[in-house]
């Protein structure tokens, strides 16, 4: 496949569409050549669905290479990527805000950034309440998004247990439990809606934190 698509006409842009596809799974990963190919349809497609679907993959190559090459001492690479790729986001949301394409890559975007400044905060040990209280609006906003991704909800009950543990060690035991039980409320439809769940790892762990810094109980 890959030799046929590369036999084609340079100037075809759904040629470089096909091939930065290619290099992006995982058999011919590529990062770096799918962002090539991409940023070609860009420069010669005049189809605008083929200008949006490269888009909307560049901005995931963005995430990838975020990921993969995230590091606590690379922290400048890992903003500008994840800058890179929420202004993706943020051009075809202005075109299509009803596009479930574009919700998702939003809520993976937000979902991105919100992790990272959570993780952030929890390894330079800062107990910030407000801190955390903001990052957990945006993760609900990736929840908003993308509700049936368990993942961003996760994240978001994991910072309201985050700031249920700042109270908890302050002694303020019934601030403790408020956020505690904003944090179950965060994944209760998850925990409730399959069995499943109930045996996912990081729903699980975050849900015995927040059980964990509320003595008085959850509220279900």
């Amino acid at each position: 496949m890959l030799e046929i698509v590369d036999a084609a006409p340079n100037f075809a842009p759904i040629r470089h569409f096909i091939l930065g596809k290619i290099y992006r799974d995982k058999e011919y990963l590529d990062l770096e050549k799918a962002k090539e190919h991409f940023l070609d349809v860009l420069r010669y497609s005049t189809s605008q669905d083929l200008i949006f679907s490269a888009k909307v993959n560049l901005a995931y190559i963005y995430l990838q290479q975020e990921d993969t090459g995230y590091s606590i001492h690379n922290d400048e690479l890992s903003r500008t990527l994840i800058a890179q790729a929420r202004d993706i986001a943020n051009q075809l949301f202005v075109l299509r805000p009803n596009d479930d394409d574009v919700k998702s890559l939003m809520a993976a975007c937000i979902n991105r950034k919100a992790y990272r400044s959570l993780w952030r905060m929890i390894d330079a040990k800062i107990d910030d309440p407000i801190e955390f209280e903001k990052i957990a609006q945006d993760f609900s906003s990736a929840v908003r998004l993308k509700p049936s991704y368990v993942g961003y909800a996760v994240n978001e009950a994991r910072c309201f247990a985050e700031i249920s543990g700042v109270y908890s060690r302050k002694g303020d035991l019934a601030k403790a439990c408020v956020y505690a039980n904003k944090g179950f409320q965060s994944v209760k439809v998850y925990w409730d809606g399959h069995p499943k769940w109930r045996n996912e790892g990081t729903l699980k762990q975050v849900r015995d934190m927040l059980v964990a810094t509320c003595p008085e109980g959850i509220l279900e």
